[in-house]
């Protein structure tokens, strides 16, 4: 049997060591904050036995981003969540990337997805910047065959696998 570890609880870790409350922009804020917890956890992770590291791109989405100073720095925002995860993998010399992306709108909340063209669009925006340096895109907290659609469509070409959960 083959089993595959993912680092998991990004988000719940990045609270935990961080030492702050959580924000609107949960993990994002706090990677935004103290880059370097995201690569220590990372590289943790990995020695522990993970096999995957997951980018903190969750929660990393134009309109979780709108109405904040951070608005602006949703293409830097990622690059600095794939940055850390590829920094820890080198550290640790071997791994694999997996670039995270999580429902728009809210998590658990599919009616508050967009209409599936939008969806579609915002996803491979996401999507585009991600795979160049993963090694497979993972659409997490999915909670309705809409939005299994639309992230499937979303990533038609890049040529990465991909996992929805």
């Amino acid at each position: 049997m083959t089993i595959t570890i993912l680092d998991g609880g990004m988000g719940q870790e990045l609270i935990r060591r961080s030492g702050t409350p959580p924000t609107p922009l949960w993990s994002t804020q706090v990677m935004i904050d103290k880059p370097h917890l995201v690569r220590e956890i990372h590289a943790d992770y990995f020695t522990s036995g993970a096999e995957f590291a997951t980018t903190n791109t969750y929660a990393i989405h134009r309109d979780r981003l709108a109405g904040t100073e951070h608005a602006s720095r949703f293409e830097e925002l990622h690059q600095i969540a794939l940055d850390m995860a590829l920094a820890a993998r080198e550290a640790h010399g071997s791994g694999k990337i997996a670039g995270a992306i999580g429902p728009l709108g809210a998590s658990y909340r599919a009616d508050l997805q967009p209409p599936h063209e939008i969806a579609v669009e915002l996803m491979a925006e996401v999507a585009g910047l991600l795979a160049p340096a993963c090694d497979l895109l993972l659409f997490e907290t999915v909670i309705s065959a809409a939005q299994t659609r639309a992230a499937l469509e979303a990533v038609q070409g890049l040529g990465k696998p991909v996992w929805v959960a």
